[in-house]
C-alpha cells in the first residue's frame, strides 16, 4: 500500500494511492435486510476498517450510501457507549450522518481502537453501502 503523507496539527492525513488493489469508491460493506431499527447493540451493520488501514488510525474518509428507503441513518465507532444504543428514540442527532433528505455521507468516520464502526437506521427497508476509505486520519 503506497501513502501520500501530509502533517499538520500533530496529526498525519495519508491517502490511500494505490487503486489497484484498493479501488476508489469500492464498495466495503452493506446491508440490505436484518436491521433492528433505532438499535446499535442487536440488528446493526458492523464494518471493520482495519483490513485496508494503517496500524494506528483513527478516522477514515469514505462514504455512506443509503437506498430503497430514506431515513436516518445513524453510526457511531464500534462499542462507543458515549452514544445512546437507540440514538434516534433518545434524541441523539450527534451520530446522525444520513437523513432523509439525502442518500450520501461522504467524510470522516471515527473508529473503535480495533478499527470498526456501527450502523443502525431508522427505517428497516433501508439499503446501506460503506464504501472503502480513500484517506485516513492518524
Amino acid at each position: 500500500m503506497a501513502y501520500i503523507q501530509t502533517s499538520g496539527g500533530g496529526r498525519s492525513i495519508q491517502r490511500i494511492v494505490n487503486p489497484v488493489v484498493f479501488p476508489a469508491a469500492a464498495p466495503l460493506a452493506s446491508k440490505t435486510s436484518g436491521w433492528t431499527p433505532d438499535n446499535f447493540t442487536t440488528g446493526s451493520l458492523e464494518v471493520d476498517f482495519l483490513p485496508y488501514i494503517p496500524i494506528g488510525t483513527v478516522a477514515v474518509w469514505a462514504g455512506v450510501q443509503q437506498s430503497a428507503t430514506f431515513g436516518n441513518v445513524f453510526y457511531r465507532p464500534k462499542g462507543d457507549t458515549n452514544i445512546d444504543n437507540a440514538p434516534e428514540a433518545e434524541g441523539d442527532y450527534a451520530a446522525l450522518i444520513l437523513t432523509g433528505q439525502n442518500g450520501m455521507y461522504i467524510g470522516w468516520l471515527f473508529l473503535s481502537s480495533d478499527g470498526k464502526i456501527q450502523i443502525t437506521v431508522g427505517d428497516g427497508l433501508t439499503d446501506i453501502t460503506v464504501y472503502q476509505p480513500s484517506a485516513v486520519l492518524i
